[in-house]
């Protein structure tokens, strides 16, 4: 049995009472199918929640929330999720963790405190056995009353380690179009990048016309996660599903938005998550309940749905200790390790063993296998698209080069390593090329869907775009020539390639792209640059000039013959990397990078750099928080070339200028 997480010591009553204020903020009136429901048709319902009248801490609470809740955090939310290892608990031990917490966005929380006959202060597990018993009073199905009684857990995530209360409690919405006018406090999504994002602030965004709720993406947050814990490891019906899923999706069943997006199954779903919301929110003020005198009854009640364990999975806070122990053998560009048997002591966790629940733990099994027609979805970086699953390895496990890799300067004290695409230029080529060669910006965005999804790799789906280029005749030296007239370089880079070629500090542009494109823009924008090595995939061009990508990790196996997806990239940068860090007396490293599919090499560097750009596109950036990196902010090359030059001169040593955190003022 091995302890796998080290629980998050956050503050439980202010988080509750956030959860409650959003909970009773959401007071509505609602059909129960089709009548209304018993329990709650006398009550005064004008007492709840006024969103104009709302304590301003419920609007910070919003605020937050709309501003970080962009499609790259949710993104990456949902890969931690798949790829993270699991802890192992039943829904009454479950239940018990939760009840340790006392929520922090409904204004009726200031409300009923103003009126001393009034009072929703209830725990997490009065809350659920509530809203449990006011169905069965009703009448309800079993199913329906199980349902009531799980439908909060998933508040766990934040004692699993969530960024804040932001992306666990309030109402949820969709992320990738238009943020409707719907929401609550909708002028806050003003700060969310995203806003602001051509696409993304579109009607439809990244979606099709009624494609249906399944196939977007909700706001992360509690219901998304239990739902997504829930729907492989219970026998509830689809219509319980929904009722987890969407119970906190205001604007959709509440206020009527989306139905651009919605198909013809989402509104049986309405029907059903409008017939559970009175149940939610209105038995909150019922008669208390005594939870060890209704145990026996919903325990047999659990036995019917779900498995004496569930897999519940753990949020984030093990990966720097499995990262340590793989650090010579990286699994993948995601950088998570899913081997099994990896064991965590006591003195790898800030909480004593004692301290945490009994139910908390993980034998030696692996995760759930994921059907074959659903592999394990993974990260991005621009604009929903870089997507990698995240293997598992054995020790020696590393990808398989197609290509060479040029020597190591084991001569040199300092080493830049830098991503090309969007780091050392201002746009990314590949995307370019799609977008004005290929089949252009809307289907190259449906693919990403699709890698988002799970269904297909990056490796795979870029290859697609850059097929699309082909196929619509654009030979290889057309591509060249395009893409040397108008990509642009960063218009700080040349400065800096003078300063290291000065001070012979070698510069090796580690891409995802092709190096005889990278070359050919390379050489347009800054003339004989021979000296800069380029690691990157190649292309394989015909007599006839059509064409395709070659990668340098193509390989779905290993040399030896077992089955491991090696890359779902393509290139594995952290090949690049680590051969320095092997030597027995390494260079200085500095790397620079934008997104996620730089994480593997931007780990094992000295010194970090991470771009920051227009829009707030910072994966990276926001990688490197959740992880814990040290890194340093930089907009363009001139902000860090003195940063660079500090630490190559000694006037400053790599913790202090990465203290600093930001190369600009």
């Amino acid at each position: 049995m091995h302890l796998v997480t080290d629980i998050t010591h956050r503050d439980g009553r202010a988080f509750d009472q956030v959860s409650d204020a959003v909970d009773d903020v959401n007071v509505l009136k609602l059909k129960l199918w089709e009548e209304q429901s018993k329990f709650d048709a006398e009550k005064d319902k004008t007492q709840f929640r006024q969103y104009e009248d709302a304590c301003d801490r419920v609007k910070n609470f919003y605020k937050e929330q709309h501003e970080k809740q962009t499609v790259a955090f949710n993104i990456n939310a949902r890969v931690q999720f798949k790829s993270k290892r699991r802890a192992r608990m039943g829904i009454w031990e479950a239940m018990e963790m939760l009840n340790t917490l006392v929520d922090e966005s409904d204004p009726d929380v200031c409300l009923l405190r103003a009126n001393s006959d009034i009072t929703t202060e209830l725990s997490q597990i009065e809350h659920l056995l509530q809203t449990a018993e006011a169905m069965r009073r009703d009448g309800r199905p079993e199913w329906m009353q199980v349902t009531g009684l799980v439908h909060d857990l998933g508040k766990l995530l934040f004692m699993f380690g969530s960024e804040g209360q932001w992306d666990v409690v309030g109402d949820t919405f969709v992320v990738g179009c238009a943020y409707s006018d719907k929401i609550v406090l909708p002028e806050t999504f003003v700060g969310n990048p995203d806003f602001h994002d051509s696409v993304y602030s579109s009607e439809y965004g990244i979606y099709q016309p009624h494609c249906g709720l399944d196939n977007v993406m909700l706001s992360w947050g509690h219901d998304e996660y239990l739902y997504h814990v829930l729907k492989d490891q219970s026998s509830l019906p689809e219509e319980a599903l929904a009722m987890i899923r969407y119970h906190s999706f205001y604007p959709w069943h509440r206020e009527g938005a989306y139905t651009h997006l919605t198909n013809e199954k989402d509104a049986r779903y309405l029907e059903a998550v409008r017939a559970f919301n009175p149940y939610d929110l209105y038995s909150k003020s019922d008669d208390r309940v005594d939870p060890e005198a209704l145990r026996p009854y919903y325990e047999g009640l659990v036995a019917k749905f779900f498995p004496s364990e569930l897999e519940w999975a753990h949020i984030r806070r093990l990966t720097e200790h499995i990262l340590e122990m793989c650090s010579t053998t990286p699994c993948s560009d995601l950088r998570v390790c899913r081997r099994e048997g990896v064991t965590v002591t006591p003195s790898d966790l800030t909480l004593k063993p004692e301290a945490l629940p009994a139910a908390l733990t993980l034998d030696n099994r692996p995760p759930r296998p994921v059907p074959p027609h659903n592999p394990p979805p993974v990260v991005h970086t621009r604009t929903l698209a870089l997507v990698l699953s995240a293997p598992i390895m054995s020790e020696d496990a590393a990808p398989q080069s197609t290509l060479p890799y040029p020597p190591i300067h084991k001569d040199k004290k300092f080493v830049v390593l830098s991503d090309w695409d969007g780091t050392i230029t201002t746009r990314d080529s590949n995307d370019y090329m799609t977008d004005e060669l290929g089949f252009g910006p809307v289907k190259r965005r449906e693919g990403n869907v699709e890698i988002l999804s799970g269904r297909v790799t990056f490796r795979d789906e870029f290859r697609k775009m850059l097929e699309s280029v082909n196929a619509n005749g654009h030979k290889f030296e057309d591509c060249k020539a395009i893409l040397r007239k108008n990509i642009k370089l960063d218009p700080g880079f040349k400065d800096f390639y003078n300063y290291c070629k000065t001070n012979d500090i070698p510069i090796i542009i580690v891409s995802s792209g092709m190096e005889p494109i990278i070359r050919a823009v390379l050489e347009e924008l800054l003339g004989d640059t021979e000296d800069i090595e380029i690691i990157a995939n190649d292309a394989d061009v015909n007599p006839d000039g059509s064409w395709g990508i070659k990668y340098r990790h193509p390989s779905r196996r290993r040399a030896d013959g077992p089955s491991c997806v090696c890359s779902g990239f393509g290139h594995d940068k952290s090949q690049a990397i680590l051969p320095y860090n092997r030597l027995p007396d390494p260079p200085t490293l500095f790397f620079f990078g934008d997104g996620v599919s730089d994480m593997s090499a931007a780990r094992h560097a000295d010194v970090l750099f991470v771009k920051q750009k227009d829009g707030g596109d910072n994966d990276l950036a926001a990688y490197c928080n959740r992880e814990g990196i040290k890194h340093i902010l930089f907009s363009d090359f001139a902000q860090a070339t003195p940063v660079v030059a500090s630490v190559v001169e000694g006037r400053k040593t790599k913790d202090e200028v990465l203290a600093v955190g930001k190369a600009y003022h």
